[in-house]
């Protein structure tokens, strides 16, 4: 049996993991000089959770509860599509590393291999997936990490069609 590894010789890989990103090092007035992202559409994406609280200020709340919350996510990677939108309907944090104009999406490590979300992100923003995603070896842990809606937009998004 031949075994596959993408040597990135003949394709880009979709994702370039950034191991040399620390933000746990800054504190929240450096990181606020460090990086942006879209408040509003963060502030959108989690509406009940953060403009609710804070009704007169929401987007200085939004920025209080973003700068604490991206440096506990240890994992990022630089996508060859960017798209905030879609990385926060699949669990993803985006932000822009101002410093070297990289576009980065978080991924936590909460314990559980979350993946499914990376390739959840890949299959709505270029409808490709990587061949040894968890969709077509654990299906279910897939499902679970996903949910039912987003998995089946994550099956339509790479389903070929004429």
């Amino acid at each position: 049996m031949t075994r596959f590894y993408n040597s990135g010789l003949y394709l880009t890989p979709f994702f370039t993991k950034h191991k040399e990103v620390n933000l746990t090092l800054f504190d929240n007035e450096y990181l606020h000089d460090e990086i942006e992202y879209n408040a509003d559409l963060f502030a959108e994406h989690f509406k009940g959770s953060l403009v609710e609280q804070c009704k007169y200020n929401p987007s200085r709340k939004v920025n209080n509860d973003f700068l604490k919350y991206i440096p506990t996510w240890p994992r990022y990677y630089e996508p060859l599509v960017f798209n905030e939108k879609i990385a926060l309907e699949c669990g993803l944090i985006p932000f822009v590393l101002k410093v070297d104009r990289l576009c980065l999406i978080a991924v936590s490590v909460c314990g559980s291999d979350l993946s499914p979300r990376l390739d959840a992100y890949q299959a709505l923003t270029d409808n490709t997936i990587d061949e040894n995603s968890y969709l077509f070896s654990d299906f279910d842990y897939f499902q679970e990490i996903l949910g039912k809606n987003l998995t089946q937009k994550v099956l339509e998004a790479i389903s070929y069609t004429e």
